[in-house]
């Protein structure tokens, strides 16, 4: 594996390796490493282990495999094991890890395919705001797919700041939510976040869905306390940024 990016070496259960994980690594592939896909390009992923962040790509059997099975493509958060280039290059993913959860999206095209965009995700937290792009029934669509994904979901109703009572969107929230919990806060402020804490902690994965401008990214800069994710300013004309 090229260690020339690397990043220091993790403990893997910060990342959500737990004994489960380990016992089908064991029975699937015992000698090779687990990793957990952070980002997919075409031909290759980049993925994290205990060695740190290095390059991996699909051959043989499990390239056939994906060309066949649209969901059988890694996806970010999957768990792969991996094994050393003789040579020093790229590493080899040997297998995929059977899902625990998965966020599924139907992928434009000739023709609709289903596409996992995210696997191994404890908490789905929906995104919406309560302006004029304020939709209920596209909460509902995510936290359908959601549900049939298999991992917990939370809505967060951001920039509850703006408005001086968020009671009529939580009220329209609540019956489409199929149970899940509606936490009113605001990114800017910080106000509300402490909610979150429950859906949070070491090893532990989660995921923001929403539409553009509904303040995903600032809420994932909050969280991590420094300006990773870009973000712009709330346009006047349509109220998102």
């Amino acid at each position: 594996m090229s260690a020339a990016e690397a990043p220091p070496a993790v403990d893997l259960a910060v990342l959500g390796w737990d004994p489960e994980w380990a016992e089908q690594a064991a029975a699937v592939a015992a000698e090779a490493a687990p990793a957990r896909v952070a980002i997919v390009y075409q031909d290759r992923l980049a993925v994290r282990g205990a060695a740190g962040q290095f390059w991996a790509e699909l051959r043989g059997r499990l390239r056939r495999r994906q060309s066949d099975d649209p969901l059988a493509i890694p996806a970010a958060g999957d768990w792969v094991l991996v094994a050393d280039n003789p040579g020093g290059g790229m590493a080899t993913v040997e297998a995929l890890l059977p899902r625990r959860t998965r966020l599924i999206r139907q992928a434009a095209g000739r023709r609709t395919m289903p596409q996992v965009v995210a696997a191994n995700v404890d908490t789905v937290f929906v995104v919406t705001t309560p302006n004029r792009d304020f939709n209920p029934r596209r909460v509902e669509r995510y936290l359908a797919a959601i549900a049939d994904g298999g991992a917990a979901a939370a809505v967060l109703l951001n920039k509850v700041d703006l408005m001086e009572d968020p009671t009529p969107w939580i009220a329209d929230l609540a019956a489409v939510a199929r149970g899940a919990p509606i936490l009113p806060l605001s990114a800017a402020t910080g106000a509300g976040l402490e909610a979150l804490d429950a859906h949070l902690g070491r090893g532990r994965t989660v995921a923001f869905v929403g539409s553009s401008g509904v303040g995903k990214s600032s809420l994932i800069n909050r969280l991590l306390g420094d300006e990773r994710q870009a973000v712009a300013a709330i346009r006047e004309e349509d109220d998102k940024g």
